[in-house]
């Protein structure tokens, strides 16, 4: 049996897979920063997170500190002002001449804004389904003792579903009012969109990439979407109205203050998860800072995507010591971070390889799976044929979004803003990671669509074509060829 759990893989910079770590030791009085043993990993440019066992089951008794609602709120709070910080970062930064200042202020602006991304992660960790487990236990034991046991799953996620709109809502109203306000956008407009939004574009190297995408969008709203385009938020507003008077209903069944606030709690995480969603977006806002880095230790844009951490960038632009030739290539095969209870340990080359494939064996073995489970977290039945999104960057995803039919099944590690319009296609949503309070497990709900997350493998064993039953009752999903 493994000793460990695969927790989420993503595409993304080596500085940004540093940040979740390293926000563990730097902000250790954080609500959820207790993640220790947890290996952060790059190999080939794709990144992978694996918990211990042992420490990922103790969370769940530190989540329950959440049971006190004086604790939720004031969490609930310190999460706002950092979602604050950031914006007030964000604002203060587009003025900044990057040209025209000096290196020393140069990092200082890229080490405000490493430790601001620190920040945020710390914030995001506490929403991990990890951190639940007992608490959802006790939600379903009160649930259980008034109604059918058949009825618990369905009452459970109905109340810990969010009524408010979230920041997916907010951006697709905003997106119809664009459409709506512009018969002929220029790139101009498009630009101040993709700032307005920036989490739309996780991993996106070009500002350019941002607007292409951008532009196919608003063709593919206006050929495909009218009804949308004209009637989405009434449509939202009355589907969010008829959830509420569902879970009102409920309250009034159980009578039990209890259940009113479990259910509060998991839909301020929820929206808080989504609204901390903004580091999606971060390098993103900031890549004038990483051009302008590149430019001045005279490194190429990849290199320093795939090799650089925070304390290389401070060595290359304040000690003028970059990294050596060789030293990056051994980082592009594998970089790993290694987070002990006070120490963060960084390997890479053939040392880390070998440390992991004797740590995490099961992240190198090919997987030939006809069946596996996950976590139910929108229930119902649906077969169709894989189609397997990968989000490593908007290139990927645009030509994913174009090959997706309705009805297809959707396939992802984890779904993304970007991704909502193939989420209501979709005849059902499997992806790698999640629970209760993830982008994929709100959006199903509110879609009504079967989905099951946390499943660790569907990306490595499904594949374009396959036809597949996914029972989102029992949390299996099954190839049938």
């Amino acid at each position: 049996m493994s000793r460990y759990t695969f927790l989420f893989g993503c595409t993304i910079p080596l500085y940004n897979l540093e940040v979740t770590p390293s926000s563990s030791l730097q902000f250790p009085n954080i609500f959820g920063n207790e993640w220790r043993d947890v290996l952060y990993f790059k190999e080939n440019g794709f990144a992978q997170c694996y918990g211990l066992n042992k420490r990922l089951g103790q969370m769940g008794q530190v989540g329950l500190k959440l049971l006190d609602r004086k604790f939720a709120e004031k969490h609930f709070a310190a999460s706002t002002a950092a979602k604050e910080r950031y914006h007030q970062f964000v604002q203060e930064f587009q003025t900044k001449p990057l040209p025209h200042l000096s290196n020393k202020e140069v990092y200082e602006i890229f080490e405000e804004h490493f430790k601001i991304f620190q920040q945020l992660l710390s914030f995001f960790k506490y929403s991990r389904p990890e951190f639940f487990t007992e608490i959802e236990e006790r939600f379903r034991e009160l649930l259980s003792k008034n109604t059918l046991p058949d009825r618990v799953d369905e009452y459970f996620q109905l109340l810990t579903t969010p009524y408010e709109f979230d920041e997916i809502n907010i951006e697709e109203i905003a997106w119809v009012d664009f459409i709506r306000n512009f018969s002929c956008p220029t790139t101009k407009d498009f630009s101040e969109y993709a700032q307005r939004f920036p989490f739309l574009f996780l991993n996106v190297k070009d500002e350019k990439e941002a607007i292409l995408y951008l532009e196919d969008r608003f063709a593919e709203w206006k050929k495909k979407h009218w009804e949308k385009i004209h009637n989405h938020k009434s449509m939202l507003e009355e589907s969010k109205h008829h959830l509420l008077q569902k879970q009102k209903h409920v309250y009034e069944h159980y009578s039990n203050p209890e259940i009113e606030y479990l259910s509060w709690l998991y839909q301020q995480t929820a929206l808080d998860r989504l609204r901390m969603k903004i580091w999606n977006g971060f390098t993103f806002v900031c890549l004038p800072l990483i051009r302008e880095i590149v430019k001045r230790i005279d490194v190429s844009f990849d290199d320093f995507w795939d090799a650089y951490k925070s304390d290389d960038i401070r060595k290359a632009l304040l000690e003028n010591i970059p990294l050596s030739s060789k030293e990056i290539e051994s980082r592009r095969k594998c970089s790993l971070f290694w987070l002990g209870d006070q120490d963060l340990l960084f390997l890479h080359g053939d040392h880390a390889k070998n440390t992991l494939k004797q740590e995490v064996p099961e992240a190198f073995k090919k997987l030939d799976v006809r069946e596996f489970s996950g976590r139910v977290v929108s229930q119902g039945h649906a077969q169709g044929r894989v189609s397997v999104i990968n989000v490593a960057d908007l290139q990927s995803l645009a030509k994913d979004i174009k090959k997706f039919k309705k009805g297809d099944i959707l396939v992802t590690q984890m779904t993304q803003p970007n991704m909502v319009i193939l989420c209501e296609q979709a005849a059902a949503i499997v992806t790698d990671e999640g629970g209760i309070t993830s982008h994929a497990a709100v959006i199903a709900r509110e879609f009504k669509i079967p989905c099951i997350v946390g499943t660790e493998i569907a990306t490595k064993v499904l594949k374009d074509g396959d036809l597949v039953e996914v029972d989102a009752e029992k949390g299996v999903v099954r190839k049938i060829k």
